[in-house]
């Protein structure tokens, strides 16, 4: 864990055994959760780096994990085909949705009270949190959907594919709002909106990372300086800042101010 304003680490996370391939904080920024071990998800005091909470129940290897808003649950994306949201106030599963395949993406609303899932034969569904029900079906193609991210307000959401196709969409309606095609054959490894919802960044596996008008769709900048695949993007609370992470053996992350563009 390293502070955003000065680049120190401040934190290290023992993990058990696992690559940490997806890691997410809670609102309050104090607690960290992320796939260890496998198929257990374990959640660390982000200051003193211990482990606070362990879940299991998954059968197999997590692919994505993630807190509400409100920090009161947890969803978790799983090999064994299923999405699972847990009770952090117990530690317990609170609801088990059974897939077709396996989700590659996944995306929590603002709000928390709804959740898109994209897999490996493409779609993108959007779900009840509370219930567990089909909320809609987004025709997303037939491509990999890698990644999924909602905006600000919880009514637009947008896609990547493996194909490097990338789509806004209503998150309501289902309609197709925006195309953001990037660069074909670029494989869309990571999404963020601003927070005014005015823009998005995008980033591939080729390492480039673009930042697009969500009304019009056009270029307005690309984020020079980044050479390994994107794993990861992100706003600053304020918009005046984008931080990235790449998949890289050098374990890049990289800091860009959004009204220059420079680093």
């Amino acid at each position: 864990v390293w502070d955003a304003s000065t680049g120190k680490q401040t934190t290290t996370l023992r993990s058990r055994g696992q690559r940490l391939n997806c890691v997410g904080y809670d609102s309050s920024g104090n607690f960290i959760v992320a796939p260890d071990q496998g198929n257990t998800i374990s959640v660390w005091d982000a200051v003193t780096g211990e482990i606070v909470m362990t879940l299991a129940g998954h059968e197999g290897a997590i692919r994505w994990v993630s807190f509400s808003s409100d920090g009161r649950k947890i969803i978790s994306g799983s090999e064994d085909k299923t999405i699972r949201v847990w009770d952090t106030s117990w530690s317990k599963e609170r609801m088990l949705i059974q897939m077709d395949s396996f989700p590659l993406s996944l995306s929590y609303s603002s709000d928390s009270k709804k959740f898109a899932t994209g897999g490996l034969k493409g779609g993108v569904t959007i779900w009840d949190t509370a219930a567990g029900a089909e909320l809609a079906t987004l025709p997303a193609g037939g491509s990999w959907i890698w990644e999924l991210a909602f905006g600000p307000d919880g009514r637009r959401l947008a896609s990547g594919c493996r194909d490097g196709t990338a789509t806004i969409w209503d998150a309501t309606t289902g309609a197709e709002l925006v195309n953001l095609t990037d660069r074909p054959g670029q494989s869309i490894e990571a999404m963020a909106f601003s927070p005014d919802g005015g823009n998005v960044v995008v980033g591939t596996v080729k390492g480039t990372v673009r930042v697009y008008d969500t009304t019009t769709g056009e270029e307005i900048m690309e984020l020079p300086g980044f050479k390994d695949p994107v794993g990861t993007l992100a706003y600053y609370p304020d918009g005046s800042r984008i931080l990235s992470g790449g998949w890289g053996p050098d374990g890049m992350a990289k800091v860009w101010d959004t009204a220059t563009g420079m680093e």
